[in-house]
């Protein structure tokens, strides 16, 4: 699976495959890096924290000719990133497809914090270079994040508590909720704060997939989509 936004170097679908046989992981990551500057984005996975809906990306702005020790990467490993990730067969059709309630963000994540005994790999060799954020707005200055981007991020985070931390979702959603502070103390942004706010509620609320303001209503987050969380 790839993002639209990555550029694949000739040799990265073999060293997946090869790290996968090597392993046998249900999930494998690559070596992301950004286009913009030549750096790590992530090597092939993120650590989770699931208390604060975030994850920590392992190997940010190292030097793509740093090698790191492959084994206590994959130790760390909450998540492969969605951007690129080789998946097995045995894993789809044992643990599923991903879940599109999430539309975009934190299905990755999701899928998974549900894999049961399958294990995640990290191939050093199959390089992938990202265009972050050119499929849907999001940057690396939270100012100029798009509504998108924001909104998706915010709602996300708290439809992933609902789903898989059962009756402790409720403090993951209060803790997402002081961490949206940060727009208007951090950022400097009451705009940014309101359009968190709005993805915050809309997760209280369980709404899924496609968001009202992409569906030609402005007015209907209150109308998009709604579903009881499991």
């Amino acid at each position: 699976m790839l993002n639209p936004d990555t550029f694949p170097e000739p040799a990265a679908l073999a060293a997946l495959v090869e790290r996968q046989k090597a392993g046998d992981f249900g999930i494998v990551g690559s070596r992301l890096v950004f286009v913009a500057n030549g750096l790590v984005q992530t090597w092939g996975g993120i650590e989770w924290r699931p208390w604060l809906g975030r994850g920590r990306l392992l190997g940010w702005n190292e030097s793509p000719e740093t090698v790191p020790d492959i084994a206590a990467i994959e130790r760390r490993f909450g998540f492969i990133s969605g951007a690129s990730m080789f998946v097995t067969r045995a894993y789809i059709e044992t643990v599923g497809v991903m879940d599109d309630d999430f539309f975009v963000y934190d299905e990755d994540v999701e899928w998974c914090l549900r894999r049961g005994s399958f294990t995640l790999g990290y191939a050093h060799g199959s390089v992938v270079r990202h265009i972050h954020g050119a499929t849907s707005g999001s940057s690396l200055n939270k100012a100029t994040r798009s509504r998108f981007n924001l909104y998706l991020t915010e709602r996300n985070r708290v439809l992933l508590a609902r789903k898989r931390f059962g009756r402790w979702w409720g403090l993951v959603a209060l803790l997402a909720l002081a961490q949206t502070a940060e727009h208007i103390v951090r950022v400097r942004s009451p705009r940014q704060f309101r359009i968190a706010l709005e993805g915050w509620w809309a997760g209280i609320r369980g709404e899924t997939g496609a968001p009202g303001f992409m569906l030609g209503d402005p007015a209907s987050d209150a109308r998009s989509r709604q579903k009881t969380a499991v």
